[in-house]
């Protein structure tokens, strides 16, 4: 299978565990992908059991991976999180938290299935 196939698959299909709802423009999903930050803080995301997860959670995780968390955090609510809202979480600037839509995951899976066919 192409890449590109499965890319397409990705986008169309809706996680089993997940609403129906879950839908999101390809040309949404490519650009939410476009920053490796970003990338990073999807992946974080799709793999937390919450559905609320406060910026400085993510902050903390992406000064793990060796970036400075006040950097981290300041990009994070600046730019990542109001860029991700709506399509695939929820921004609350006053709580400095991020919802998690069902379309996050369907992000999550287009990342994986790139990364799969590159590996």
């Amino acid at each position: 299978m192409s890449l590109l196939d499965r890319l397409q698959e990705a986008v169309s299909q809706q996680p089993q565990d997940e609403p129906a709802s879950a839908s999101i423009p390809r040309t949404e999903v490519y650009s939410l992908l476009q920053n490796e930050r970003r990338r990073h803080i999807i992946r974080y995301l799709a793999e937390h059991d919450d559905d609320e997860v406060a910026v400085s959670e993510i902050a903390d995780h992406l000064a793990e991976l060796g970036d400075d968390r006040t950097n981290c955090y300041v990009s994070a609510i600046q730019q990542h999180c109001p860029r991700m809202s709506p399509s695939v979480v929820e921004f609350d600037e006053q709580s400095k938290s991020v919802r998690i839509r069902p379309e996050l995951y369907v992000v999550a899976d287009v990342m994986e299935a790139v990364e799969e066919t590159l590996d």
